[in-house]
């Protein structure tokens, strides 16, 4: 959409050609490329008479037009990352759900971690995995979609695990945790889901005193 602008005391339609989000991977000076775009301009009759500002036999000059260079300073972060930070910058919250939450022994759990907020997803690496003797989990299926909030780029990331309990009983999955720098808070934060309770009977095998039931990589697989 067109709007006016006066510059130097001239009137101008103008209108924005293009926008993008640009997310800086090294420190320092950064000249971005100038955009450059070919024009057709009207040529103005010279004949000096009543209609010398319009030109009835579709005279035209191409043009090529650049923006004027522009120059980034990229600050670095700062010193002192926790661990687990793998360059993730932005604002992100972390939710997690579970499916089952009462399994038998060696029966996989659907477990979904969802990272969503402002900031450049393709940096959001898989997130810390708890450490647990109670449960196996197994590389995730990952997945995004982005969006735009007014003139700031984000959306969600999901990672997908299977996890396996190993031990009977009432049993917790610790959180998967997230650390990132908030720039607008200039620091490292770190966001975790909340633990998921799990309801853990015996499996089959084991409640007959024939040794714990698990299922291997590729049953795993085949369950999805």
């Amino acid at each position: 959409a067109f709007r006016q602008e006066v510059r130097n005391g001239t009137a101008f339609n103008t209108a924005i050609l293009k926008r993008v989000a640009l997310f800086p991977t090294t420190a320092g000076s950064k000249a971005l490329d100038q955009m450059e775009i070919g024009c057709d301009i009207p040529v103005r009759s010279r004949g000096g008479g009543l209609f010398d500002d319009f030109d009835f036999f579709g005279q035209v000059q191409r043009v090529t037009l650049r923006n004027d260079p522009l120059t980034l300073e990229v600050l670095p972060l700062p010193p002192g990352a926790p661990a687990g930070f793998k360059g993730a910058v932005g604002s992100y919250t972390v939710a997690a759900t579970a499916n089952p939450r009462t399994v038998a022994e060696g029966d996989p759990i659907a477990v979904k971690l969802t990272v969503s907020g402002t900031g450049n997803l393709d940096a959001v690496a898989e997130l810390d995995r708890p450490s647990s003797r109670e449960f196996k989990i197994y590389d995730p299926k990952v997945s995004k979609s982005v969006q735009k909030t007014g003139s700031r780029i984000g959306g969600a990331k999901s990672f997908e695990y299977v996890v396996i309990p190993e031990k009977a009983g009432q049993v917790v999955l610790p959180p998967f945790a997230l650390v990132y720098f908030d720039p607008q808070k200039r620091s490292y934060v770190t966001s975790a889901a909340a633990p998921i309770p799990v309801s853990v009977t015996p499996g089959k095998r084991l409640a007959e005193g024939e040794g714990a039931f698990r299922l291997s990589r590729e049953e795993v697989t085949q369950v999805g």
